[in-house]
């Protein structure tokens, strides 16, 4: 099973989907502000242990500046708590084993939109996010 997470200023979601990329299950949950990043992390950490099987990977789409190398978020411009966190190596202690990666949502969703939506086949792709930020990313 995979596990796919999205972080954003208002809400979070985590999706699981199997090999093939359909959507098994999808829980979504609004972001309470004055909890910060701990309480977000609660609703994952107790979300993951609710799931029928660990996941063998893990997709995270951050809203926010992120080091994709190591999967450590910059900040948040819209949520306290974020700055310097090693967000990748949180989830592994969460799930051992799983492959995680961490990105700027934007990015993600570009890649999602060039590999499997609107975007298949086209040789450059420019993809903006309007929510309670402003994303962009080319691919």
């Amino acid at each position: 099973m995979n596990l796919g997470i999205e972080i954003g200023g208002t809400k979070l979601q985590l999706v699981t989907g199997d090999t093939t990329g359909q959507i098994t299950q999808r829980f979504r949950f609004a972001i309470a502000p004055e909890q910060g990043a701990e309480g977000i992390l609660a609703q994952i950490s107790t979300t993951i242990r609710q799931l029928s099987e660990p996941p063998e990977s893990i997709g995270v789409g951050f809203g926010g500046p992120v080091d994709w190398q190591t999967g450590h978020i910059a900040t948040s411009h819209q949520i306290p708590g974020w700055a310097g966190f090693e967000l990748a190596n949180w989830l592994r202690e969460q799930v051992p084993g799983a492959l995680v990666r961490v990105e700027n949502d934007a990015n993600v969703a570009a890649l999602g939109e060039a590999r499997r939506g609107v975007a298949t086949g086209f040789k450059r792709v420019f993809y903006v996010t309007l929510g309670s930020g402003v994303g962009g990313a080319w691919s």
